[in-house]
């Protein structure tokens, strides 16, 4: 770990001694990327998440927002996910993040219930270290 730090530091002095960015002296090309909003939409009930919603994107430039998700029921995650897409323009996406939430059962269930939203992703929906469950469940869902 301790020769990670040299690694980097020695990178990072040679992009300043260049006077470029790092990214340019690995061969990358400086491009514009979509920026969204993850800072509210958390276990709320339909109607304040839509308000919350229209809240987070009025006067922004988003590509997208994320909603928290996790509910006691699938039922209500449909609702909440609902709500969030009947307020945003269109062309402004929409991900969710289950903070580890789910069982690897419960994932698939509601994973494949939210498949047909539209969603850009569903963010750690079970244990992040059950690498066989979350190799099982991407290629389950779209």
């Amino acid at each position: 770990m301790a020769l990670s730090v040299l690694d980097i530091a020695l990178w990072d002095a040679q992009a300043n001694a260049r006077n470029v960015p790092l990214s340019d002296l690995l061969g990358g090309k400086p491009r514009a990327i979509s920026a969204y909003d993850s800072r509210g939409l958390g276990l709320m009930a339909p109607a304040p998440l839509a308000d919350e919603a229209l809240r987070m994107i009025e006067d922004r430039n988003l590509a997208a927002v994320k909603l928290r998700l996790g509910h006691p029921t699938l039922a209500d995650d449909i609702a909440a996910v609902e709500a969030v897409l009947g307020v945003l323009p269109e062309g402004i996406g929409l991900m969710v993040d289950y903070n580890q939430a789910l069982s690897p059962e419960e994932a698939f269930l509601r994973g494949a219930a939210l498949d047909s939203y539209g969603l850009l992703w569903i963010e750690e929906p079970m244990r992040h270290d059950d690498y066989p469950a979350q190799a099982r469940l991407e290629r389950f869902i779209d």
